[in-house]
């Protein structure tokens, strides 16, 4: 179970992440529980971000506006 997580100490790791591609709800209980856990948690939303970001630019060759889809992103999930 994730709430039976122990952090190794620092010496022996540098860095703990936990990473979840879900982007709504932003806080899975997968994330809850590795932060409980101690774990530094990353969302999905940059990762969706950053896929909308290549296509927009594979489709229109242009630099896609990233703090536009961002808001976007934001106002859509709250």
């Amino acid at each position: 179970s994730w709430k039976n997580w122990k952090i190794k100490p620092s010496h022996e790791i540098v860095h703990q992440f936990a990473f979840d591609c879900v982007y709504s709800p932003r806080k899975t209980q997968f994330l809850k529980d590795a932060a409980a856990a101690g774990f530094k948690t990353i969302t999905g939303e940059n990762m969706l971000i950053h896929q909308g970001a290549a296509a927009f630019e594979l489709f229109t060759h242009q630099k896609p506006p990233l703090e536009v889809m961002r808001k976007t992103l934001h106002t859509l999930l709250s």
